[in-house]
């Protein structure tokens, strides 16, 4: 759903948002409410000095909380990691490589598609690597390894022929190569489970905290526990590196003849522990949020304690810093330098919120929504804040306004620019694209 598409003729910060107030002000909506804004990585819009979301919180609402999105963060966070690993570069770049042989040559396609029906595997379309998008790169790497032996095929066919194929052939039939696949692949599913979960049309602060979670565990547990790497893919070429026949050639995914380069195997192994420790790195450093943000989570029924002894002091720590935020006071400096004073959302007293909280919390535990199917928690989620926030014509809600205001914050919080843009993306495939075609050019 979109409000406006609006022409831009001036691409700066300021331009930005003085459109975006001047539509506000078109439409009689007041721009002091807007209390939660969520974007990509642009400096012109996310900076909260000089950005859009900074103009924002300096001239229409300081209490706003704004979002870099989670998904454009996870993207950055692995091209980040990435850069730092000779490693991953290396196996980056030699993915491309590989994949650009097929690109726009239906011939080599059905060549491809031909080896793997006579090698019996199970053929999946190898797909052109999109660099701006990491989803991609676990895609890419899944179907090379599906499609590993009819690739080695082809271009031992077509050696004599293409000098391409016969350099690629080189390529990925090294040791490096094998090595950094099997490692690579576990990497990059994790990270497209990770993406996957970013993708939901709307997902909660909280929830994405613990998919990122979840994201760190698995590659601690997958690569840096005592004992070593541990993986299908990776199990699989060491048991076949262990049956290497005497004169050092060993077999993997259905490729006989494969020479063991010990040194290099060692090296791919020590080299991915040092990526997944830079990726932690990094994950720490992009998902750090803001205090009120974070705060924000002790609305989420999945954040309440199970042990019901722990639900009397759950939360308070939290509410007093919510409390603080929302109540001190404000000014806001409008272009031209006037200032004037920004009135505090919260204006009751801490022992009447606090009270509020006690009951809230109460019905949030007794929701029991860790027994409930992880599929069933957002439908849970909105039905019992639909229930508690519902008021009948002219009469008061179940809590008080603070209580309702703090909960309508966190509802309203938004973590993910993805939505958005996947609904321009599919209005702009509509026929309103050749009208703004001929409005706008």
């Amino acid at each position: 759903m979109f409000w406006a598409a609006l022409p831009v003729t001036d691409g700066t910060a300021e331009g930005l948002h003085d459109l975006i107030e001047r539509h506000f002000e078109a439409m009689n909506v007041p721009i002091d409410k807007l209390c939660s804004f969520a974007s990509d990585g642009a400096s012109v819009v996310s900076s909260q000095k000089k950005g859009v979301a900074g103009l924002l919180a300096k001239r229409s609402n300081p209490c706003i909380l704004c979002m870099h999105c989670i998904a454009h963060k996870q993207a950055l966070m692995m091209k980040d990691a990435t850069s730092f690993s000779a490693f991953a570069t290396w196996f980056d770049k030699s993915m491309s490589e590989t994949l650009n042989f097929f690109c726009r040559s239906v011939k080599r396609v059905q060549q491809l598609e031909s080896f793997a029906v006579q090698l019996e595997l199970i053929y999946t379309r190898v797909l052109q690597l999109a660099t701006t998008r990491w989803l991609s790169r676990g895609n890419c790497t899944q179907r090379l390894v599906a499609v590993f032996a009819a690739l080695v095929a082809q271009f031992r066919a077509n050696d004599d022929e293409v000098l391409t194929a016969a350099a690629l052939l080189a390529q990925i039939t090294s040791q490096q190569f094998v090595s950094s696949l099997c490692l690579m692949v576990g990497i990059l599913i994790f990270a497209n489970k990770l993406n996957a979960q970013f993708q939901h049309t709307y997902i909660r602060h909280k929830e994405a905290m613990d998919s990122v979670a979840a994201f760190k565990k698995n590659l601690e547990e997958t690569y840096l526990k005592v004992g070593g790497v541990r993986g299908a893919d990776w199990d699989a070429l060491n048991a076949g590196i262990q049956a290497q026949d005497s004169s050092g050639k060993y077999s993997w995914n259905g490729v006989d003849g494969l020479e063991f380069d010990p040194e290099m195997h060692q090296w791919c192994e020590t080299e991915c522990k040092s990526f997944v420790e830079k990726i932690i790195e990094q994950l720490a450093i992009r998902f750090e949020h803001r205090a009120e943000i974070v705060a924000l989570d002790i609305f989420d029924p999945r954040s309440i304690p199970r042990d019901e002894s722990e639900v009397a002091s759950y939360g308070k720590q939290e509410l007093k810093s919510l409390f603080d935020f929302y109540t001190k006071r404000r000014t806001v400096k409008k272009k031209g330098g006037v200032r004037s004073v920004f009135e505090a959302p919260i204006k009751g007293s801490y022992s009447v919120l606090e009270f509020e909280w006690t009951l809230l919390k109460n019905e949030l535990f007794s929701l029991n929504i860790h027994a409930k199917p992880k599929d069933e928690h957002a439908e849970v989620l909105e039905a019992f804040y639909a229930k508690v926030l519902q008021r009948e014509e002219g009469q008061q809600g179940r809590y008080g306004e603070d209580m309702t205001f703090l909960i309508s914050m966190y509802l309203c919080l938004v973590t993910s620019s993805v939505c958005c843009e996947t609904g321009f993306s599919r209005w702009l495939s509509s026929p309103l694209t050749l009208c703004m075609r001929v409005e706008y050019r």
